[in-house]
């Protein structure tokens, strides 16, 4: 059987969807954790977490750009070519602001609260800052590590 990816990206308009490659994604997460201190998960974590979005933003288009480096002389370096921003699904997607950040510094990291709505078993959002006004962003990611039945995901999908 072939391997398959650790993580997908899957295009829906401007909006790209990062998701555990469902039994493979965990078990090696499992392959990871066993033999590791407790207080060291939360690292594998955000390195499994990083893994995915270099996976997730290989397709990354860069410009290159001129800074004043600490002498004042012009360097090179390269950003990206479009505006890039992420959307956290809170609480289990935090695992992603670290390494998000890292990767995409200057990239504006957003969150989403939803919750079920006991009564009906739709997700509800409770919490967002995400800009309501349009354009807002070229490509956005929206990061969340527990996907079950996607509706939590869906519903934020439908909220960027």
């Amino acid at each position: 059987m072939p391997k398959a990816p650790l993580a997908h990206v899957i295009e829906r308009s401007q909006v790209a969807l990062l998701i555990g490659q469902g039994d493979g994604f965990f078990r090696a997460v499992g392959r990871v954790i066993r033999g590791v201190f407790v207080d060291r998960i939360a690292a594998v974590g955000e390195l499994l977490a990083a893994h995915t979005l270099w996976s997730a933003l290989s397709d990354l288009h860069l410009r290159q750009d001129t800074v004043a480096a600490f002498d004042g002389s012009p360097i090179s370096v390269a950003r990206p070519a479009e505006r890039i921003a992420g959307v956290v699904i809170l609480r289990a997607g935090m695992l992603f602001s670290r390494p998000f950040q890292a990767l995409l510094p200057h990239a504006p990291l957003y969150q989403v609260g939803i919750r079920r709505d006991e009564e009906t078993l739709t997700p509800a959002v409770y919490t967002s800052n995400v800009p309501q006004a349009p354009g807002w962003a070229d490509r956005v990611l929206v990061l969340d590590p527990m996907v079950a039945t996607g509706g939590s995901t869906a519903r934020a999908i439908a909220e960027v």
